[in-house]
């Protein structure tokens, strides 16, 4: 309840670069790295969220080569079509 209440609160710009830098981990599956990613992409308010192509382009940066050359064959438009995919991928 303390950390809640008087925790650190993060800007919108330290939550993008957050976005940014998180990657998935070798073994982890594409499902379980989706519930990682985002609550992350949930913690920045609507007005401060980037476009979903520079959103997109987040996500697939945090992905495996692979994966992001099935996704990006696929020319998708929003984010959550990019998750399907990449766990259709799996």
């Amino acid at each position: 309840m303390f950390i809640t209440k008087y925790g650190i609160k993060k800007t919108p710009p330290t939550i993008v670069q957050e976005l940014y830098t998180i990657k998935m981990n070798p073994k982890e599956t594409i499902s379980d790295f989706n519930q990682r990613f985002i609550p992350q992409l949930n913690k920045l308010p609507a007005p401060s969220r980037p476009t979903a192509e520079i959103l997109c382009g987040f996500y697939l940066l945090t992905l495996p080569t692979t994966v992001v050359v099935f996704v990006m064959n696929k020319d998708l438009q929003t984010l959550e079509e990019n998750f399907e995919a990449a766990e259709m991928f799996e």
